[in-house]
């Protein structure tokens, strides 16, 4: 008999520790602005790195944690054709709010895409310029490239200061190999900023992809000039 009311309370603990939970996968759109696969899968990876979270809150402040921790979006790869396709995946207390959630991400991908579509050109520019940034670093020419900062950069940050936070960087990274490509974005304005119209070009290194180096620019009348330059390396 008592063993027959343990295993009973068992499977009552059981029960009420699991959790059911509603989830739904809603492709939003197919990326296929390209006739290059690969430039479709960058486009994945672009978007998966959007600050969309930041926008959200400001856009649906009546927005909890509950519902903003039940939000995650993803790029997939189809097995038949290799299309590559972006989902906003909603769970729980998420799905509640899809009527306010799906239409800003929507928007926020349309717009994105447009921008890496038709200004296309302009992205490669940049990912050139910020690889001639990063040798400038490379060369240890600190001050050539400080000179190429924008006055809200120079403001914030002192050359001595600059020079000081890069003092053991070549040393990190002489031995990470090139760089490739790891994200590129365009923000119309940064979230809680009245900053406009900013380019970030990221870029990692084949030996260790956790290692990266971030240049963010502003156009002023088609002059682009460094406002950010950020990096995370290994320990």
């Amino acid at each position: 008999m008592q063993s027959k009311l343990l295993i009973l309370a068992i499977t009552t603990l059981m029960f009420s520790n699991c959790k059911i939970e509603n989830k739904e996968n809603i492709e939003l759109r197919i990326l296929d602005r390209f006739s290059n696969h690969q430039d479709n899968l960058q486009l994945g990876i672009d978007l998966i790195n959007l600050k969309f979270i930041d926008f959200l809150v400001i856009d649906q402040p009546e927005l909890n944690e509950k519902v903003l921790k039940n939000i995650n979006w993803q790029y997939f790869i189809k097995d038949k054709n290799k299309e590559v396709s972006f989902k906003l995946i909603l769970k729980n207390e998420a799905l509640e709010q899809r009527e306010k959630i799906i239409p800003f991400f929507e928007s926020m991908v349309d717009e994105q895409l447009m921008v890496q579509e038709y200004q296309l050109p302009k992205f490669k520019e940049l990912i050139d310029s910020t690889e001639f940034n990063l040798q400038l670093l490379d060369n240890e020419e600190f001050e050539k490239f400080y000179s190429r900062t924008s006055e809200d950069f120079k403001r914030n940050t002192t050359d001595i200061e600059f020079i000081q936070i890069l003092e053991n960087r070549y040393s990190t990274i002489k031995t990470l190999g090139k760089r490739i490509l790891h994200t590129k974005q365009h923000y119309t304005q940064l979230p809680g900023s009245q900053v406009k119209d900013i380019w970030v070009i990221c870029l990692k290194y084949e030996k260790d992809e956790n290692a990266i180096e971030q240049i963010t620019y502003k156009n002023s009348n088609q002059k682009y000039s460094i406002i950010g330059y950020d990096y995370r390396f290994p320990n």
